[in-house]
């Protein structure tokens, strides 16, 4: 037997939140309509002044010869837009479960629960459960559709705290694209360079689960010793390609290297994932010529190595397939940084210590000089004639 909750007579009926005009009775309603319509077809008979062509097929009225439509009573909007909607919608009707904050981007998960985006979105790159409830939700809060009645009710309510809300979650979404999970490697890697992964540690199995369906990028730390890293440290953040699943958690991945950085502050290592760590990045830039004299000479020397890498890697058609697939195109002499930093790449040499030193250098200068000296040796030692 099912019980319903029943209510005493003398117990009143709780008024609705948003105030709405009382309703008019049928009679009512049809006899005003009569009325407003009665007006309007006098205020629009032949003795009128208006001169528009009343017959049937004329599509040039004004709207304001338009029959009056039945009136409408004030909709919910209005009632939210009202200067006493303080009276009937608090903030903490709009409240975001996670931040606390007003709903900005409202996402609502398969459970019932409504969350700003960005809340969600980083509360399920730890598991993927509502941070509310604890029930499974599989959604990404990325691309999920907007729940657009709470937002619109959030920026009639409260307007200006809506968009101030807005540029913090600008703010804080362009600081979470740098906010990255570690891999550590003992092989220095360089911009543009292909990556090519089998994880099986627990922690990168977790680490893959997350970014698979959210950044798709990871923080890749060359680390030769004991796979930690502090701030200062060079990383590189590599763009997931191509990844394939197995049955036992592992995957195999490809993935493409899109820049250097920085680590801005000491990593932490998130509690019960097995040793995962995360880092936030600042981007590593080669300092600027300091002078027009010298821009002319790191111009004529980029032209120089780039006539001598191309001649040794890029016309022998043996390997020329191999290294684009693995490098990327060769850089322009009109970009010296990337061009030294491709060339580094390229070298062919087991000395981690002299890539790891041309990969971290900021003299773009100094690593052209390094490179054109390499790719001078090997010249002498044969390479750079077409098969």
């Amino acid at each position: 037997m099912v019980r319903t909750r029943s209510r005493s007579p003398e117990q009143p009926v709780p008024a609705a939140v948003f105030p709405v005009a009382a309703a008019a009775t049928p009679a009512e309603d049809r006899q005003g309509y009569d009325a407003n319509r009665s007006a309007w077809n006098s205020s629009h008979s032949s003795n009128s002044s208006c001169d528009c062509n009343h017959s049937p097929n004329h599509s040039s009225h004004d709207s304001s010869h338009a029959p009056p439509s039945r009136p409408l009573t004030p909709t919910f909007f209005d009632a939210v837009a009202s200067p006493a909607r303080g009276e009937m919608l608090t903030l903490g009707d709009l409240e975001c479960g996670v931040c606390l904050g007003l709903l900005c981007e409202a996402v609502t998960t398969p459970c019932g629960h409504s969350l700003c985006r960005l809340c969600l979105v980083r509360a399920l790159q730890r598991q993927t459960k509502c941070p509310v409830c604890r029930a499974v939700c599989m959604i990404n809060a990325e691309d999920h559709a907007e729940t657009r009645l709470l937002t619109r009710l959030a920026k009639r309510a409260f307007p200006a705290l809506y968009e101030q809300r807005l540029e913090e979650t600008r703010q804080e979404r362009e600081a979470l694209k740098l906010l990255l999970p570690i891999f550590f490697y003992n092989l220095p890697i360089f911009p543009g360079e292909a990556l090519r992964l089998h994880l099986f540690e627990p922690r990168y199995r977790l680490m893959m689960q997350r970014i698979v369906n959210g950044s798709r990028r990871f923080a890749y730390v060359p680390n030769y010793s004991n796979y930690r890293a502090k701030a200062g440290d060079i990383a590189l953040i590599a763009e997931l390609k191509e990844v394939r699943f197995m049955r036992d958690g592992r995957s195999e991945l490809e993935a493409r290297i899109a820049g250097r950085f920085t680590i801005a502050e000491d990593p932490y290592v998130e509690d019960g994932t097995g040793g995962l760590s995360y880092c936030r990045l600042k981007e590593l830039r080669d300092e600027s010529p300091k002078s027009a004299e010298a821009s002319q000479a790191l111009r004529q020397a980029s032209e120089k190595a780039r006539e001598m890498a191309h001649a040794i890697f890029l016309e022998r058609r043996d390997i020329k397939a191999v290294v684009v697939d693995r490098y990327g195109e060769m850089p322009g002499p009109q970009t010296p940084e990337a061009l030294s930093l491709w060339i580094a790449a390229v070298l062919p040499t087991e000395n981690r210590q002299i890539k790891h030193d041309l990969l971290v250098s900021t003299d773009t200068s100094h690593r052209l000089e390094v490179c054109m000296s390499k790719l001078q040796a090997l010249r002498g030692a044969g390479m750079g004639k077409s098969s």
